[in-house]
């Protein structure tokens, strides 16, 4: 019977009686990590390192997924916080936009201090600061001008009775700011209490540009008479709305302001900067600043001049931020002259010989901004027409009858094609690299230098020179005053009626129509070439490499730089995309 009962039945067979057991105490079938210590034990040797390749190239894997992903998807942004500490030649007296523009460490401080109703982005071009829209009348004579609302850092509202008492304390002679020039013939009035209108005597396209000063607080200044104007408090320790107020100051024992602390406006109605703080030391001397900086007590520098730059001890710690000045340093033709260079030819040769990059990293590294054009890079139809070309220069020179005879061009009576160039004391270095590159194309060079004394009162007044090596400053961007035929800085005696006429109607046209006239006239400057440009003037500022944020390309005044200190940062977060 009990095989009647099993027949037909598969009875279970059991292998491994210890896998068994394990299967009969586990509750899951899936190994523990208790379990696992023992897979060495059932493994053999290759087994094991087959199971520890396969786990290295899992984590390998893994790895480069989490990498890739970070890397997609996660970004450093700056963050808040932090403490900037520069170091300033001088010491502040006047923090007061009246006066500021007077003394670089006010002019610094009133910078930050001060909000203003135009400011500059990084590449020099006005954009609206405190003004919130800006329109013009039909005859481009009145602008009419929207503020932002705004308060003080002692917590009142900004109006336009704040900009309009602002704006008549600068056109009041009794206060003797230097201001006043720059605003002649022109009337302010407040339309509501936060509308204004200026209103000019003839138009001018970049008004604009002008009303970069800072506003001062009607009700604190409005009770200090113009006599004790420069004895008040106020000048030191200011009421502004920018986007840092006065926090501390430390004085010396004779009365000097030895150090300055900035604090961030929390209540700034722009976008609130990064950097929590900045503290300013004063020095009476660059090399005392340098010292400071060797000695760790300050992480950046106003200014430093290329002398000096060998005497920075930790130099790969900063970041030398080259700045272009509106000083545009130019080789300047003597269109008067009977030689060689009153052949247009010629100096279109001379022009193409010109390597800017190379003469002035050859001469003055740092300090200069090679420049391919005549004006700043914010200007509208600005091109670079004056570009170096070896091999259109000596095609020139042969298509002029100046043929190559060994060394030097020569011409049909086997005379030398010699020009004569003048410069500066301090310009000795790169004319010598102006005579390099002409020698190269075989053009003989005769070269002198005199102090800027001499080349002022004799060399220009009298225009005896062919060619001088010198400087030129396009103020607020605007050449008129500069290459107009009659100015007394067109030392180069170029008489181009049309281009008289371009460059005026370009101060009163909108940006379209004076792109075009800009760019008439830098093509006609190319085509005669009464002048080569080299390189702008540059500021050399260091600054710790800590620090980032700093983008600008062009100043007009060393304050400038403080222009987007708001994008300043020292701190980063992670943030997702």
């Amino acid at each position: 019977m009990s095989f009647l009962r099993h027949w037909g039945k598969k009875t279970p067979v059991h292998e491994n009686l210890d896998q068994a057991l394990v299967l009969q105490l586990s509750k899951s079938r899936i190994p523990g990590l208790r379990q696992l210590k023992y897979i060495g034990k059932f493994l053999s040797a290759k087994e094991r390192k087959v199971v520890l390749i396969c786990l290295l190239i899992a984590i390998i894997g893994l790895g480069f997924l989490g990498r890739s992903f970070y890397i997609k998807n996660i970004i450093s942004v700056p963050s808040a916080g932090g403490t900037y500490l520069e170091g300033i030649i001088g010491s502040p007296q006047y923090i007061n936009p009246l006066y500021a523009s007077l003394n670089d460490a006010d002019a610094d401080l009133e910078k930050l201090i001060f909000s203003r109703l135009f400011t500059r982005d990084n590449e020099g071009h006005v954009i609206n600061d405190l003004a919130d829209s800006v329109s013009l009348s039909s005859d481009q004579k009145t602008y009419t001008i929207k503020i932002k609302k705004a308060t003080w850092s002692n917590g009142q509202d900004l109006t336009a009775d704040d900009v309009v008492f602002t704006f008549n304390a600068i056109q009041d002679p009794d206060y003797k700011s230097p201001l006043r020039d720059k605003f002649s013939g022109v009337s302010i009035d407040k339309v509501d209490d936060q509308t204004i209108t200026f209103t000019l005597s003839e138009p001018y396209r970049d008004f604009t540009r002008l009303l970069d000063f800072g506003i001062l607080p009607i009700d604190s200044w409005q009770s200090v008479s113009t006599d004790t104007t420069t004895l008040t408090e106020l000048n030191i320790k200011p009421i502004g709305s920018g986007p840092y107020i006065f926090k501390t100051l430390v004085k010396s024992k004779s009365g000097t302001i030895y150090s300055y602390t900035l604090a961030r406006n929390n209540n700034y109605y722009g976008h609130k900067a990064y950097l929590e703080e900045i503290t300013f030391r004063f020095f009476p001397s660059a090399e005392e600043m340098v010292a400071a900086y060797n000695n760790g007590q300050i992480n950046g520098l106003s200014y430093i001049t290329p002398d000096l730059l060998s005497t920075i001890i930790a130099k790969n710690s900063l970041t030398y931020h080259q700045i272009a000045l509106p000083e545009l340093i130019s080789l300047y033709f003597n269109l008067t002259t009977k030689r060689a260079t009153a052949d247009k030819v010629v100096r279109q040769a001379l022009a193409a010989a010109i390597d800017q990059t190379a003469i002035t990293n050859n001469s003055v590294g740092r300090a200069g901004v090679p420049s391919q054009t005549l004006l700043p890079s914010f200007m509208p139809g600005n091109d670079t027409l004056f570009k170096f070309d070896w091999s259109k220069a000596n095609s020139l020179l042969d298509a002029a009858g100046w043929t190559k005879n060994g060394t030097w061009r020569v011409d049909k009576n086997n005379k030398p094609l010699t020009v004569s160039l003048l410069a500066t004391d301090d310009m000795k270095s790169t004319a010598e690299e102006v005579v390099k590159a002409w020698q190269a194309i075989g053009v003989k060079v005769e070269l002198a230098t005199h102090s800027d004394e001499v080349i002022q009162k004799d060399v220009i007044a009298n225009r005896q020179f062919e060619i001088l090596l010198y400087s030129g400053t396009i103020t607020n961007g605007d050449p008129y005053s500069l290459w107009r035929s009659d100015s007394q800085t067109n030392i180069t005696g170029w008489k181009r009626p049309e281009i008289d006429k371009a460059l005026a109607e370009a101060r009163t046209a909108n940006d379209k129509v004076a792109a075009d006239l800009y760019h008439h006239f830098l093509a006609a400057a190319a085509d005669d070439v009464p002048v080569i440009p080299i390189f702008w003037q540059a500021y050399i500022y260091p600054q710790t490499k800590k620090l980032k944020g700093f983008n600008l390309i062009s100043l007009e005044d060393p304050s400038e730089r403080f222009e987007q200190v708001t994008n300043w940062y020292l701190r980063t977060k992670q943030e997702f995309k």
